[in-house]
């Protein structure tokens, strides 16, 4: 997967960063005061792990914006089986040519 490095959520332009695997603890996190994404580069992370954590910090920026208040258990659960389902189907939501 290609990272960007801004996204647009809503009005919000959200950075994100990859950042090398001493300065993070987990395989990402997001900062919502900062409106920043960091996400763990180490060759020992799979593309689809990265991918799975990028598509979780999503959800994480949505839930903060939203003042959604979702347990992190189900954030969770509902990222991981979102990206399964668009791995899986190999989903492709552009408009086809």
């Amino acid at each position: 997967m290609i990272f960007p490095q801004n996204i647009k959520v809503g009005a919000h332009n959200i950075r994100v960063k990859i950042v090398d695997h001493e300065n993070i603890e987990d395989f990402g996190e997001y900062n919502h005061y900062t409106r920043l994404i960091r996400l763990k580069e180490d060759n020992g992370i799979p593309e689809d792990a990265m991918a799975e954590c990028f598509l979780h910090e999503l959800f994480e920026v949505l839930d903060k914006l939203n003042n959604l208040n979702l347990n992190h258990v189900a954030l969770t659960v509902l990222s991981e089986g979102i990206f399964q389902i668009i791995r899986d189907n190999k989903l492709d939501f552009r408009k086809s040519k």
